[in-house]
C-alpha cells in the first residue's frame, strides 16, 4: 500500500475558518458527572457494590487528578469517558459534539487502492447517492473513509469516519461525534452498515448487486431500511433495521400491506442490526399476539430529580383526559396505579419505586399469519431487546439467530443531564427493567429459541424451512 500523506489538519468550522480557543474546566465537569450519577443513575447501587466500591473510589481519585489542569474539551472527553465506561451500561452514555472544535484530517487519495479487494477498501456511495467516499487502509486494522465527491463543503480527502478493529470486532469513529459507546459496523456483501445509523454501497472495484442496490434504496429519504414484501404464497417478509424516529412510517406500511400480510400463513420479521429507538414494534403486535401482552413494572431509582421527572411523565395520564382510542390500554386499574404513584412518589422512603406499565389487550387472535419467525442478531439492542422479551408471551412466535447486544437492564436514556460544558451530552437511565436484579442481560443479551450458526445470508432460508414444522 502506498504511503498516505497528511495534507492538512484543519480546525473545522464555517468555511474552515479559524476559531478562538475553545476550553472547558474538565474537573468541574467530572465532579458534576459524578454527583449526578451517584444521585440519579438506576444502576449505581448494584454496580458500585461493596465488592466494587474500592475500585470505583480509586477510579474517581485517578480521574479527578487527571482533570486538574485539563482545559481541552476533546482531551477532557477522553478522561470523562473512562468514568462512564466503568459502568458497562450502553444506555448510560456520554458524547461530545462540536464540529468547530474537531481536529479532522484531510488525506491524499491513493491511486492504486481501487484495484485491490478486501473487507473494506473500495469506492462507496451513500443511500441518497449524494456522497462518494474511498475507504483506504492507513494502518494495521485501521481504515479511513475519504471524501471523493459530495454536496457538503468539506474538501476532497476529508475523513468522514474511521474503521478500527477491537477484540475481533469492527467499530466506527465518526468525525463529528465522539461517543462513550463503541459504534459497531457490519457488512452484507457490498453493503456497509454503521450500526443502524446509515448505509454505504460499494461501487468499485466491483459493483453492488441488483439485490444490494434494492436494499440500499430502502434507506433513501429517511426510510431507514424498512421493507415489506411477499416472498411467495406462504411467506410474507418484513425488514426493520431501526426503530429510530420511524413509528409513523412503520404504522403507514402496516396499514398499506395489511391485506397482504393476513393472506400468508407465515411471516418473517427481520430485525437484524436493529439497535432500537422508539416503539414501532407496537404496530406489529396484532399479527403476533395469542393473548394479552403484559408489561412488567419498571423500578425507578428514587431521588429528588428522578421523582420530579417521573411525575412530569405521569402527569399526562393523571391530570389530562385521555383520547378515547387510548382507553382500552388504560383501564381503571392502570389509571388508579398511575394516580397512586403520582401521589406517593414525593413522600416515599423506598430506594426504588415500582412504576406501573401499560398492558396490550387482545381483541382477537389473527388467524394468519399462524406462525411468525423473528430474526435477531448481536446488534439488536434497547427497545428491540425489550420487544424480544415481550414476544415470549406469544405462542405463535419463534425467535431465530444469535444472542442480542445486551442493552436493556437499565431503561432508555432519560433527558439530557446538563454539564457545565454545553457541548457535552450525558444521559443517565433512571429506571431498571423488571428482570435486572435476578436475571440481568447486559453482559449476555437474550438468546433466541433457535440458534443459527450459518452465515447470515442463509438465515431467512433457514427460518422458512423450519417454521412450518413447528
Amino acid at each position: 500500500m502506498k504511503k498516505l500523506y497528511y495534507l492538512a489538519i484543519l480546525l473545522i468550522g464555517v468555511e474552515f475558518g479559524l476559531f478562538a480557543q475553545i476550553s472547558c474546566n474538565c474537573q468541574e465537569n467530572l465532579q458534576k458527572m459524578i454527583q449526578k450519577t451517584e444521585l440519579n443513575y438506576a444502576g449505581f447501587p448494584s454496580k458500585v457494590s461493596a465488592k466494587k466500591g474500592v475500585v470505583y473510589e480509586k477510579l474517581k481519585t485517578s480521574l479527578l487528578e487527571k482533570t486538574k489542569q485539563e482545559i481541552n474539551p476533546k482531551a477532557c472527553f477522553g478522561i470523562l469517558k473512562q468514568y462512564v465506561r466503568f459502568f458497562k451500561d450502553k444506555h448510560f452514555s456520554f458524547s461530545y459534539r462540536e464540529k468547530s472544535a474537531n481536529d479532522s484530517v484531510v488525506l491524499s487519495i491513493p491511486k492504486s487502492f481501487v484495484n485491490k479487494f478486501n473487507l473494506w477498501e473500495g469506492v462507496w456511495i451513500n443511500e441518497d447517492s449524494t456522497t462518494k467516499i474511498a475507504i483506504v487502509n492507513t494502518a494495521p486494522n485501521v481504515y479511513k473513509a475519504l471524501k471523493l465527491e459530495g454536496k457538503d463543503s468539506y474538501p476532497k480527502g476529508f475523513v468522514y469516519f474511521t474503521l478500527v478493529k477491537k477484540n475481533q470486532h469492527w467499530y466506527a469513529e465518526l468525525f463529528d461525534t465522539f461517543m462513550s459507546n463503541d459504534i459497531p459496523v457490519s457488512t452484507k456483501g457490498n453493503l456497509l452498515f454503521i450500526w443502524n445509523f446509515n448505509i454505504w454501497a460499494r461501487i468499485a472495484p466491483q459493483k453492488a448487486s441488483m439485490e444490494e442496490v434494492k436494499e440500499l434504496s430502502t434507506w433513501r429519504n429517511h426510510q431507514q431500511g424498512v421493507h415489506f414484501e411477499s416472498l411467495n404464497k406462504d411467506f410474507f417478509y418484513i425488514r426493520i433495521p431501526s426503530f429510530g424516529n420511524n413509528d409513523g412510517y412503520i404504522q403507514s406500511l402496516v396499514a398499506q400491506y395489511h391485506q397482504d400480510i393476513i393472506k400468508h400463513p407465515y411471516l418473517i420479521l427481520d430485525l437484524r442490526g436493529n439497535g432500537g429507538g422508539e416503539s414501532g414494534w407496537v404496530h406489529l403486535l396484532p399479527y403476533l399476539m395469542t393473548n394479552p401482552i403484559r408489561q412488567e413494572k419498571s423500578q425507578l431509582r428514587v431521588s429528588p430529580e428522578n421523582v420530579i421527572q417521573k411525575r412530569n411523565d405521569l402527569s399526562g395520564y393523571v391530570i389530562q383526559e385521555l383520547p378515547k382510542e387510548y382507553l382500552k390500554y388504560f383501564p381503571d386499574s392502570i389509571m388508579q396505579a398511575y394516580r397512586q404513584a403520582y401521589e406517593e412518589l414525593p413522600k416515599t422512603t423506598k430506594k426504588f419505586y415500582s412504576i406501573p406499565s401499560v398492558q396490550f389487550p387482545l381483541d382477537s387472535v389473527s388467524q394468519k399469519p399462524k406462525k411468525v419467525a423473528v430474526l435477531f442478531d448481536e446488534l439488536c439492542g434497547s427497545s428491540t431487546e425489550y420487544f424480544f422479551y415481550l414476544l415470549k408471551q406469544s405462542s405463535k412466535v419463534v425467535t431465530y439467530g444469535q444472542h442480542t447486544l445486551g442493552m436493556m437492564d437499565y431503561e432508555g436514556m432519560s433527558n439530557r443531564t446538563e454539564l457545565p460544558y454545553r457541548n457535552y451530552y450525558l444521559y443517565i437511565p433512571i429506571s431498571q427493567s423488571s428482570w435486572t436484579i435476578k436475571h440481568p442481560i447486559d453482559e449476555t443479551g437474550f438468546s433466541p429459541q433457535v440458534i443459527l450458526h450459518d452465515p447470515k445470508k442463509y438465515w431467512i432460508e433457514k427460518a422458512m424451512k423450519d417454521l412450518p414444522k413447528r
